[in-house]
């Protein structure tokens, strides 16, 4: 680790450099058994698509990690055009399916799904899924 030492007095100060205290950090948390690591990156299992005229459901694969359980983040994204209002996003859920409800018919609504585990240690977030549209019947 990387400090400096002075003396105040009597009483001797050290100071870590921040790098030092996150290496301090993870090895105590090793030393625990505590997970450092993030969580891998999801993908869809199954695509955003067409639950109903109103609807659209969507699955994520199943993450795993030594620090569960896990949970998932599926976020909404505002299409560059034809974009639909009323989509929305989930909050952190354990289960790998969503289902976004209230949508426009015939509009464009996108998606990514993101994972992380109890520590929380977040995966990075998915490819951004092609537009889905709600039919029209």
């Amino acid at each position: 680790m990387t400090e400096t030492a002075s003396k105040v007095g009597a009483e001797e100060i050290r100071v870590l450099s921040a790098g030092a205290v996150k290496r301090g950090v993870g090895a105590l948390a090793e030393a625990f058994g505590r997970d450092t690591g993030a969580i891998v990156t999801v993908t869809f299992a199954t695509a955003p698509a067409d639950a109903s005229t109103t609807s659209i459901d969507m699955t994520s694969d199943t993450g795993t990690d030594a620090s569960g359980p896990v949970a998932y983040l599926f976020t909404f994204a505002v299409c560059a055009s034809n974009g639909g209002t009323g989509g929305t996003s989930s909050a952190w859920q354990t289960g790998t399916t969503y289902t976004d409800t209230g949508l426009q018919v015939n509009q464009c609504y996108k998606y990514t799904v993101t994972a992380r585990d109890s520590i929380p240690n977040t995966g990075g977030v998915s490819v951004q899924d092609s537009c889905s549209r709600t039919s029209t019947g």
